[in-house]
């Protein structure tokens, strides 16, 4: 089992390539089958945005796998400053939380003040 100094290494880990350029990345971490952590999900700038639709493709990816292997909830951390990330979650099912409402197995990284959570089970 992780400890508090275990780097956090995700179970899955996708990448979006674009001309064989690595352009975003997103991770799942399992903990015990009981839910899902989203790690990891980063997108350079210019690949942002409705227009390409990458960002809700990289994260239905990770929905789908949590549907594929019956993991019930899926969870994550975010920085206060990354307000297009929230905005984003929301609009994506995601619902705001407060920290004390994480699982106690949750890795928090210490950065993160910000956490969401998405039940897969609607």
């Amino acid at each position: 089992k992780p400890t508090k100094e275990t780097p956090i290494i995700p179970d899955k880990y996708w990448l979006a390539i674009h001309k064989g350029e690595v352009v975003g990345t997103v991770g799942l971490l399992v903990v015990e089958n009981h839910f899902g952590i989203l790690k990891k999900m980063m997108l350079k700038k210019e690949f942002r945005g409705k227009e390409l639709g990458l960002s809700k493709k990289m994260l239905e990816t990770v929905l789908n796998c949590c549907k594929q292997n019956h993991i019930p909830k899926l969870y994550l951390g975010t920085m206060t400053q990354f307000k297009a990330a929230q905005s984003f979650y929301r609009k994506n099912g995601f619902k705001r939380i407060m920290k004390n409402e994480l699982p106690s197995s949750f890795l928090i990284n210490p950065l993160d003040k910000v956490f969401f959570i998405r039940d897969l089970n609607n």
